[in-house]
Parts: C-alpha cells; sequence; structure tokens
C-alpha cells in the first residue's frame, strides 16, 4: 500500500511537472522583453548601436507600462471577484467560476485554431 502511495506521488508530481514545461511560456521581465525585441529588430533591420540603444530604451519603457497596466488589471479582477463572491449565493459563485472557466476554455480553443480576428461577443455573466 505505501508503495502504491509513493508511486501516485511520483506519477501526480511527474504530471504536473511535465505540464509545467509544456504549458505557458516562462514569463519574461520587462527587460527581457525589451532587449528580445530589439535584437530582433536589430538582426532583421541591420541596426547601428545608437539606434539598438534608442529601441530598446523605448520598448523598455513600453514593456514597463504593459506590466503596470496588467498590475492594475490583476487587482481590479480581484476586488471585482471579492464583490461577486460576497453577492452571490455559493451556488451562484461556483456557476460564475464554471462559466468563466467555459469562456476561457473557449477562447483557448478559438486561438489555437487562428480564429483570433473575429472575437467572440463577451457576455457579462453577472447580467444573464
Amino acid at each position: 500500500m505505501k508503495k502504491l502511495q509513493i508511486l501516485l506521488v511520483l506519477l501526480l508530481l511527474t504530471a504536473t511537472a511535465f505540464s509545467q514545461q509544456h504549458g505557458r511560456r516562462p514569463q519574461m521581465s520587462s527587460q527581457e522583453r525589451a532587449e528580445k525585441r530589439a535584437e530582433t529588430m536589430k538582426a532583421k533591420l541591420n541596426l547601428t548601436d545608437a539606434q539598438y540603444q534608442t529601441i530598446y530604451s523605448q520598448f523598455l519603457k513600453t514593456e514597463q507600462q504593459i506590466d503596470q497596466q496588467r498590475e492594475i488589471m490583476r487587482k481590479v479582477r480581484e476586488e471585482n471577484d471579492q464583490v461577486l463572491k460576497s453577492t452571490l449565493s455559493p451556488e451562484q459563485y461556483s456557476q460564475y467560476k464554471d462559466m468563466q472557466e467555459q469562456r476561457r476554455k473557449m477562447n483557448r480553443e478559438r486561438n489555437q485554431n487562428g480564429q483570433t480576428d473575429d472575437p467572440a461577443p463577451i457576455e457579462d455573466p453577472v447580467i444573464k
């Protein structure tokens, strides 16, 4: 029995590690993203060092602003979730979470099929 438990734990750890490796791309810092973008432009456009520095600086500024906006959106989503959780019954909140997951799944499928030009209408599950 103990061997079975150990085997199950190892299997779970292996599956978790595998899904992390093959799931999302690793998160890069704003500096890494800016550098990667600037390096790509340098290679494809034969930028001078001065051009590269200017472009890198601008990309870094842009990436840092994007990071700030992401943080603001994360806080807004958390606040929204807290209000919904305190307003809805546990059953309603569970249904709401299920609806969110279905929407995420549909978006992932649509993005994998390359259908990003015609986004699905966003429906507010609270209104329905």
